[in-house]
């Protein structure tokens, strides 16, 4: 697998590491789902701090909890692992920048079709809607693998 992978439909050339100076707050836990209340609580917190409108929170919610939920049930297969969220404020005061890192395996989520929205429930694959509202939710969605870590990086506006 490479280790840069489609972005929004376009190809990257490399990570782009934000400077550390930058972050605003970061955590690391476990990827368990009983964790996953914690998680959100944290990235719900960056995103008041950073005066988002309470619907915006809970865009970022949202998208957080789907993908934090994806590493808990997938990343580690059945092994121990943990999940580290870092939130940086954006290159202006009106964005936030979260990333999810992990060390499990290699997963794309990113890269998956879109959802079949058309048909109906019983006609329909199961799965792939978390990862329509994560895209859905972030105003840009970034993928990397790098040094066996994935990367999800999303970003989004105050408005």
């Amino acid at each position: 697998m490479a280790d840069t992978l489609p972005k929004n439909g376009r190809c990257g050339n490399h990570f782009q590491a934000f400077p550390r100076e930058f972050a605003v707050k970061s955590i690391l836990l476990p990827a368990e789902i009983d964790n996953l209340r914690t998680f959100v609580s944290f990235v719900s917190d960056c995103a008041r701090k950073q005066g988002f409108s309470r619907e915006r929170v809970s865009d970022v919610e949202l998208a957080v909890e789907e993908a934090v939920t994806n590493v808990c049930l997938y990343a580690y297969d059945r092994e121990r692992g943990e999940v580290e969220i870092s939130c940086l404020q954006g290159g202006d005061s009106h964005s936030l920048v979260i990333e999810i890192r992990d060390w499990g395996k290699a997963f794309d989520a990113l890269s998956a079709p879109l959802p079949d929205l058309t048909s109906g429930l019983e006609d329909r694959d199961i799965g792939g809607l978390g990862v329509f509202l994560i895209r859905k939710m972030a105003d840009e969605t970034n993928y990397f693998r790098q040094a066996g870590q994935n990367l999800l990086r999303l970003i989004f506006s105050s408005s």
